[in-house]
């Protein structure tokens, strides 16, 4: 195997070598018009626990069958593959990624269907909660290929595009993590919880399921000489991972944002604020006025709820600059 890659030598997979090959360079140009991810180019970050099933069906794997016995910090990203808007179709992404061991553990899955042979493609869906995740290539477990796929039990994740996001949209979203072989039935080993994440800056996820593979799975020779190369050529190198935080720590950051207390969370991240846009008129109740916002608001400030109505009375300038209060500046 090359180094820090993933991809096997030539001889040991010469097909799907050429496969990979020709991907790459659809990848490349696919960068150049999208950069920096060619596919899955908006994502919505989330993070949770994993918490394991009880005597749950044996796979083989050692990240399956041995529960460390108390839920597990997760961090994960839910994406549209194309970036088609909803509620158009599109294959539906969710990347997963854990700590075992002081290393990261990640694991892609997308939309495919469930039963045989349709585990094995790709499937258009409009909405997360209703798809079949599946990890479309198995994995090399002892007793043979291994396949993951991930349901929704209930909830739903708050969007699976940052552009259609609710910054307050606390919702839930429960996941059953199931194995099984390549034609066999599910087998469910795990739950995962899921919340937005108050930290949307995805440019520490990049996941890749072969060089941060699951402890006691390996990868076939012709998946990796598949698709790594595509890994290899939009991934940037030596990149700084995102890994999850400890569930305390992410209850500590939610505070503020649901009791109103101000907590460690509150001096690293202001609260989301909503305004109108720079320059938009926004009519004052029962007066009738106009007040355009931001016209002055200095460059790089927060900008908080404001009301139109709190604008000059008649006879004074109605353009001026939205105050900025000092909760809202994280003060």
């Amino acid at each position: 195997m090359t180094s820090g890659t993933g991809i096997p030598p030539l001889p040991r997979a010469p097909i799907a070598r050429l496969i990979g090959t020709a991907l790459a360079r659809v990848f490349a140009v696919g960068q150049r018009l999208r950069p920096p991810r060619p596919i899955h180019s908006r994502g919505v970050v989330l993070s949770g626990t994993i918490a394991w099933i009880p005597d749950a069906e044996s796979s083989g794997i050692a990240w399956i069958d041995r529960s460390p016995g108390h839920p597990v910090p997760v961090v994960a990203r839910v994406s549209r593959s194309v970036g088609l808007p909803a509620p158009l179709p599109d294959v539906i992404g969710l990347a997963l990624r854990t700590e075992t061991g002081g290393r990261p553990v990640d694991l892609e899955l997308a939309s495919t269907g469930r039963s045989f042979p349709a585990r094995f493609a790709l499937l258009l869906h409009r909405r997360a909660e209703r798809a079949t995740l599946g990890a479309l290539f198995p994995y090399r477990g002892p007793r043979g290929p291994v396949l993951l796929a991930a349901r929704t039990h209930h909830g739903r994740p708050p969007a699976t595009d940052p552009r259609e996001l609710d910054p307050a949209d606390d919702t839930s979203w429960t996941l059953i993590l199931a194995h099984a072989t390549a034609r066999g039935p599910w087998h469910p080993f795990a739950r995962v919880e899921l919340r937005l994440d108050l930290d949307q800056d995805d440019r520490g996820l990049r996941f890749d399921a072969v060089r941060h593979a699951l402890p006691g799975a390996r990868a076939y020779a012709w998946v990796r000489a598949a698709r790594q190369p595509s890994y290899v050529e939009v991934q940037p190198r030596a990149a700084e991972l995102r890994m999850p935080r400890s569930t305390r720590s992410e209850a500590e950051e939610r505070m503020p944002r649901r009791t109103g207390q101000q907590g460690p969370g509150a001096e690293r991240r202001p609260r989301a604020v909503l305004a109108p846009p720079c320059g938009a008129e926004t009519p004052c109740g029962t007066a009738g006025r106009a007040v355009r916002h931001c016209a002055t608001l200095p460059r790089g400030a927060p900008r908080p709820h404001a009301s139109p109505c709190d604008a000059d009375p008649p006879g004074r300038a109605e353009t001026r600059a939205t105050p900025v209060h000092p909760e809202a500046a994280g003060t």
